[in-house]
C-alpha cells in the first residue's frame, strides 16, 4: 500500500466514529484523536515555519490558475536555504520533548 498521511484538522468528518474505525483498522501507524496537537506551531514546523516562508511571497499576488500557483510554490520551496531548514528542524525536537513532558499542555 502507498504511504498515506492524514492531516487531522478537527473537521467533524475526521472525528466521526466510522472514519476513526476505518483509519484504525486500515493504517498501521494510525494516531488516535487525542494524539493530535491541532493547530500548534510548537508541534508543526512544516506548516508554521518552512511552508510559511514561501507562502508569504506566493500569496502576495493573486493566482487565477492552479498550475500557476503550484509552479510558484514549487519554485519558492526549492529556493529555501538549506541552513534555514536545518535550523527549523533542530528547533523542532526540543518543542516536541517539552510537549511530552507537559503531557500536551501549552509550552512557552
Amino acid at each position: 500500500m502507498k504511504e498515506q498521511l492524514n492531516a487531522y484538522d478537527r473537521a467533524s468528518c475526521h472525528g466521526a466514529v466510522k472514519t476513526q474505525a476505518f483509519l484504525r483498522d486500515n493504517f498501521l501507524d494510525y494516531w488516535e484523536l487525542n494524539m493530535w496537537l491541532h493547530s500548534s506551531p510548537d508541534a508543526n514546523c512544516l506548516d508554521y515555519s518552512i511552508q510559511a516562508r514561501p507562502e508569504k511571497t506566493v500569496c502576495a499576488t493573486s493566482q487565477r490558475i492552479v498550475h500557476s500557483l503550484e509552479a510558484s510554490v514549487k519554485k519558492k520551496l526549492t529556493k529555501l536555504e538549506s541552513n534555514y531548514i536545518v535550523k527549523v528542524c533542530k528547533e523542532f525536537r526540543p518543542c516536541i520533548e517539552a510537549i511530552i513532558i507537559t503531557q500536551g499542555s501549552h509550552i512557552d
